[in-house]
């Protein structure tokens, strides 16, 4: 017989993968909604987006490729090495097929309802907790890249799937490009 504390855990599990599809809703959402402070990485890509696409600089001579590149990052659990020209090159195929196919598909949010919003970016391995202030009751969960695009390119609208509240913590790129900043 299961004790007590596995039978709740399951239960919990089994609850949150339902309130994640039951409460998840399709809408259009402003693209400034989900440029918030934490999520400041949204910016460097529109800035690489328009150095490299108007021809004045080499995508390795830009922000992004250094942010991107930066070695710092694989000292978290779970980071991935990936090469720099790589992540350029998936990043202009990207824009390129949406420019010439238009956007399908959405990006991932929550809804949150708290005043604050806790943050978090791994420095080191550990994570660095900072609380910022909701200023648009959104939080992006995953679609950096095509909200950079379709910035780019004039849109101020994108298809977002809406959860509520379904992490704790967001990341906080802020952090890591202040210290990119500095170094």
């Amino acid at each position: 017989m299961a004790n007590i504390s596995e039978k709740l855990g399951k239960l919990l599990i089994s609850f949150r993968k339902r309130s994640y599809n039951s409460f998840s809703v399709l809408k259009n959402i402003d693209i400034g909604c989900l440029m918030t402070e934490n999520r400041k990485d949204i910016d460097v890509r529109i800035d690489f987006l328009t150095e490299v696409l108007d021809g004045s600089r080499d995508p390795k001579n830009t922000f992004y490729y250094r942010f991107i590149s930066d070695k710092r990052r694989l000292k978290n659990p779970g980071a991935i090495d990936l090469d720099g020209d790589y992540m350029v090159s998936k990043f202009l195929d990207l824009y390129r097929d949406i420019r010439r196919n238009g956007f399908r598909g959405h990006v991932f949010a929550d809804k949150v309802f708290f005043d604050k919003i806790r943050t978090h970016y791994l420095v080191g391995g550990k994570k660095q907790y900072v609380k910022v202030p909701n200023t648009s009751g959104y939080q992006l969960l995953q679609g950096a890249h095509r909200i950079a695009i379709q910035k780019y390119l004039g849109e101020t609208e994108i298809p977002c799937m809406v959860t509520h509240g379904s992490k704790n913590s967001y990341p906080n790129y802020k952090i890591f490009i202040d210290e990119i900043i500095k170094s």
